[in-house]
């Protein structure tokens, strides 16, 4: 005689409108999944950003891939192609943002974090392609309403977010040690 023991439906709890709320797992959506760097200003978040766009063009796959770049003179300059990485003069790019594929994950990249606002919105755009995993700066001190504090309001609560702290060095060789850590870290994540 067999035994059969009966199956047991799974809940999962997610956090929605202020509280946990059990859900099926035949219910539970996909979500993104966050990394995110913040520092004090000038600490070389942006910096960090490049250091880990350019290190995930060694492993991403051709096909796909747009590219955004915010320039010194406040133009931006977005293209696509189908090449892993687009080589950009990097001293004329202040912020970019970058979709690209890695592994069969999608990944968006963005290094505008001290304003909430563009933060924010160019977050709601990935999160509505369906991107897998979000890289992303906020800036820790601010005078009014920091990218930190939107985004702790918004989506920390929701998404699953892995934090990295970016201290400001003391040296320049210091603060670049401590970007290319943090970028180490970030593509150990991935």
């Amino acid at each position: 005689m067999e035994n059969k023991q009966k199956e047991v439906p799974r809940f999962f709890y997610i956090y929605t409108k202020g509280r946990l709320e059990p859900t099926s797992h035949k219910k539970l959506k996909v979500m993104a999944r966050f990394i995110v760097i913040k520092g004090v200003p000038n600490s070389g978040k942006t910096c960090t950003m490049w250091m880990i766009y350019h290190m995930l063009g060694h492993l991403l796959q051709d096909g796909n891939c747009t590219h955004e770049f915010k320039l010194k003179n406040g133009s931006s300059s977005i293209f696509k192609t189908p090449h892993p990485i687009a080589y950009f003069n990097d001293k004329d790019a202040t912020d970019f943002m970058a979709k690209l594929i890695v592994k069969d994950l999608k990944i968006g990249i963005i290094s505008e974090g001290d304003e909430p606002i563009p933060l924010e919105n160019k977050i709601n755009e990935f999160l509505s392609e369906g991107m897998d995993i979000i890289i992303c700066c906020v800036r820790t001190r601010a005078t009014k309403y920091s990218s930190l504090k939107m985004f702790l309001d918004k989506f920390s609560g929701v998404y699953k977010c892995d934090w990295l702290t970016l201290s400001k060095g003391h040296t320049k060789t210091v603060s670049n040690a401590n970007q290319m850590n943090t970028a180490l870290k970030v593509i150990n994540l991935i």
